[in-house]
């Protein structure tokens, strides 16, 4: 009975990075991360609520005023912050019947958009519905189509101008109103005719003088008919209910001082069981070519974003693991030499292994420029299949050793060679703060042909700062040249397989 008294007598608390705009999901800590005056915001924690309303209170010095609290439980608070709440550095906390939280230190803002997706996530497609001769959600079933009004869901516009940029274009505001739920806003704008087509293209606002809100993302095509992927983008849209994603990888790595560096050839695979509609991981959506999308988050969520480029591209694609056997073969043709990925235990559908590595004489390097052979000898779950692929082609990271600290308030330009036309590069920019364990990462596309490619200030924008810090590197760039396609399945057990192979450069930076 006395450690039931002490457990119901414990105080609220709120957990790292826990109170966030409830559309944005930007962490407090990132640029991006304030909160505004009429805005929806969310509170994360332990014992918030007991069945009765907490209380939340913003105190500046001897000013304080109460949130308008929506919804409640012990894990979580949905409420709205004051239209009188005061600017600036601001502390918050929950008081559940006695017992009061630690204060949380936020800044609140006149107005800071957040852009509602339709996962509740942050991220990925985005509540955005086509103002057509109907209104629908926009999907890749349902895409938009340049010169025509889409609608936003959004918190925190306040009644500052706001500016929305659809695939790195101004578009045309419209109008910015009420939405029928309180605190949440509509914003109209106008598809401009430069925006990029594709199933993924980003979508985010912004007001004068503050970071970009998150991004989300939307479909466009110019004729009629569901969104594609155009021919010979390598990373495919990964449909139906029993799926497969293969990525072979070679990495070349570098430390941040440069002095150190090192090659690895990675193998990793998955087969799952999902729902209908496309799998919507970070990695799998992206962006149209000459565009980059970002993404924000916590180390403490579920939902974090990948720090390998190949385990990354097929993370959470489905919801139950598919057994396609004991072990995958992979085979060079040109030298008859093998290598075996095994099944992971304890994670049924998941294939990984480091196929060699530079660093180490008992296993050599493996994946040399050719063709091979993948085979499957199929499990209680199907998936018995042979595949003929290539390797992608190599290249050199040309700035690379000079790109070793990257300035977040400025723009970012990378080189490489050879610049191939109609080759695709894709690159990742991956930051980790290890003290209030906040994530950012961006990722773009574009075509390899100009030998160059400037990631916008505004994507590096809401990425935290870090430097060199001991362990595993959580702060990296990578350049990344893909071939993609999927591949033909004669297996009974599975709707669509893709495979990816992947020429990786990458080094550890610090973001500041």
């Amino acid at each position: 009975m006395i450690s039931c008294v002490a457990l119901r007598a414990q105080p609220p608390a709120i957990g790292q990075n826990g109170v966030v705009n409830e559309a944005s999901r930007t962490p407090p800590t990132l640029a991006g991360g304030a909160l505004a005056r009429g805005a929806r915001f969310s509170i994360s924690g332990v014992r918030l609520a007991d069945g009765g309303q907490p209380t939340v209170t913003l105190t500046q010095g001897r000013s304080s005023v109460n949130a308008t609290v929506l919804s409640s439980t012990p894990l979580h608070i949905q409420a709205l912050i004051p239209n009188n709440a005061p600017l600036g550095d601001v502390e918050l906390h929950v008081r559940r019947g006695s017992e009061t939280s630690t204060r949380f230190p936020i800044r609140v803002l006149r107005a800071n958009i957040g852009l509602y997706s339709q996962s509740g996530l942050g991220w990925g497609p985005g509540k955005i519905h086509n103002l057509g001769k109907a209104e629908t959600l926009n999907s890749i079933e349902r895409p938009a189509h340049v010169s025509e009004r889409i609608s936003i869901s959004a918190t925190g516009a306040g009644t500052s101008p706001v500016k929305v940029f659809v695939g790195g274009v101004a578009a045309r505001v419209v109008s910015v109103r009420p939405a029928p739920e309180p605190g949440n806003d509509e914003v109209v704008v106008e598809i401009p005719p430069a925006a990029a087509e594709g199933c993924f293209v980003p979508v985010y606002a912004q007001h004068e003088d503050l970071p970009p809100s998150n991004i989300v993302t939307m479909s466009i095509r110019r004729g009629p008919g569901p969104c594609d992927v155009p021919a010979g983008f390598p990373i495919p849209i990964l449909t139906g209910s029993r799926v497969g994603a293969i990525v072979l990888s070679r990495l070349f790595g570098m430390s941040q001082n440069g002095r150190e560096t090192w090659t690895d050839d990675d193998a990793v695979a998955a087969f799952a069981e999902r729902a209908s509609g496309p799998a919507i991981t970070p990695l799998l959506m992206a962006p149209p070519p000459g565009t980059c999308t970002s993404y924000t988050g916590s180390s403490e969520s579920s939902d974090s974003f990948p720090t390998a480029l190949s385990a990354g591209l097929i993370s959470q694609i489905g919801d139950r693991g598919l057994a396609v056997g004991s072990a995958l073969e992979l085979v060079n043709q040109q030298s008859e030499s093998k290598r075996v990925i095994p099944a992971t235990p304890g994670a049924t559908g998941y294939y990984r292994a480091p196929l060699g590595s530079s660093t180490t004489r008992r296993r050599p390097l493996f994946l040399a420029p050719g063709t091979y052979w993948l085979k499957s000898p199929g499990g209680r779950d199907g998936g018995e299949f042979e595949l003929t692929l290539k390797s992608a082609e190599p290249f050199q990271w040309t700035n690379r050793d000079a790109v070793d600290t990257v300035r977040r308030d400025r723009p970012l330009t990378l080189t490489w060679s050879p610049a191939r036309h109609g080759q695709i590069i894709v690159i990742v920019a991956i930051s980790v703060d290890a003290l209030t364990t906040a994530r950012g990462m961006v990722y773009c596309s574009t075509d390899a042909g100009p030998g160059h490619f400037t990631i916008p200030a505004q994507m590096l924008a809401n990425l935290p700062a870090a430097g060199d810090i001991p362990g595993e590197p959580l702060h990296q760039l990578m350049v990344a040249t893909l071939l993609g396609y999927p591949a033909p399945v004669r297996s009974s057990g599975l709707d669509n397989l893709a495979v990816i192979s992947a020429f990786v450069n990458a080094r550890v930076v610090a973001f500041r």
